[in-house]
């Protein structure tokens, strides 16, 4: 069984001090969710078929029909997707996708960012904000978002400690 993909492209806080991905204050947000701007059309998706990323960096984003996932048993997956505008977390194996989770957002071309400020945030093709997780400051941090193969999706930082997660996620957040 393979836990996860390894976690390269991940830049050491050096690199993230000189490539400018450092977050900064967070201002401005309508209705109570933080955003940057809404994803450039430069936001890069993550590899899809079969040399997945379990993973989202700061600057990547998934868009309607691409996922990250995790395979958890021999031929049984956990895929986060952008699907009709909603975020879904889906177990796959033979007998299909099975919904684990959702965030109940819909609409079209709906784009989930993660953000260089830390936050994770669902945006309709307008630009305005659907859904967040509200971890805005997080960035400086080295926030990235990972699906795991214990049906959890969790918001790290760089040095592995949970900054939010679907289950089980910490009563505190460090930033």
């Amino acid at each position: 069984m393979r836990e996860s993909a390894s976690l390269k492209g991940l830049p050491t806080l050096q690199e993230a001090r000189k490539r400018g991905l450092l977050g900064k204050e967070a201002g401005g947000a309508s209705a109570g969710v933080s955003t940057q701007g809404w994803p450039a059309p430069s936001c890069s998706t993550p590899p899809q078929g079969w040399s997945y990323h379990d993973y989202l960096n700061a600057g990547e984003c998934l868009r309607e029909g691409t996922y990250i996932a995790v395979e958890h048993s021999l031929g049984q997956w956990r895929e986060l997707w952008v699907d009709n505008g909603d975020l879904v977390l889906y177990e796959h194996g033979i007998d299909g996708y099975f919904p684990q989770w959702r965030t109940g957002t819909s609409g079209w071309g709906v784009t989930a960012w993660m953000q260089y400020d830390g936050n994770f945030v669902i945006y309709d093709a307008n630009g305005n904000p659907l859904w967040a997780l509200g971890t805005e400051g997080c960035g400086g941090l080295g926030a990235w978002l990972r699906v795991q193969s214990d049906n959890n999706i969790v918001l790290y930082t760089r040095d592995w400690t949970p900054i939010w997660a679907r289950k089980n996620g910490p009563a505190t957040r460090p930033c």
